[in-house]
């Protein structure tokens, strides 16, 4: 993943990484000016189409943590995704099955095959579980 402040080196590097990792094996982040003009995004090789270098780093100073949200029967991975979109301090991350399957979640990912149990992993501020929620 190419994570700078710089469009211009993280397209480079997703350009160069390609060639060596595949289309879906190297990421990059938004650029402060994609964020304004959202319908010119190119989403290849897209980590976020939210997130710019800047919120990264306010988002890890703010809450130096990752969590894991566990699904519960019932929930779709859109609904966990919206629960952590809503916070302006969460930032999805990974979506882990199992101990050694671990992809990363991509730009306007809307739908995954997650089953109960599967874990999303996400940076910043933690959300909370139905469980949680109904305490």
């Amino acid at each position: 993943m190419a994570m700078t402040g710089s469009h211009e080196v993280n397209q480079h590097a997703v350009e160069n990484l390609s060639k060596n990792f595949g289309e879906h094996g190297a990421y990059r982040l938004i650029s402060a000016d994609e964020l304004k003009k959202p319908d010119s995004i190119s989403e290849i090789g897209l980590f976020s189409t939210n997130d710019d270098y800047i919120n990264y780093r306010e988002v890890a100073r703010d809450y130096a943590e990752i969590h894991e949200y566990t699904l519960h029967e019932g929930e779709s991975f859109g609904q966990v995704m919206s629960k952590i979109n809503e916070s302006k301090k969460s930032i999805p991350l990974f979506i882990r099955k199992g101990a050694d399957d671990v992809k990363p979640i991509l730009a306007n990912q809307t739908e995954a095959e997650l089953a109960q149990g599967d874990i999303i992993v996400y940076m910043g501020k933690a959300i909370l579980s139905p469980e949680e929620a109904a305490a």
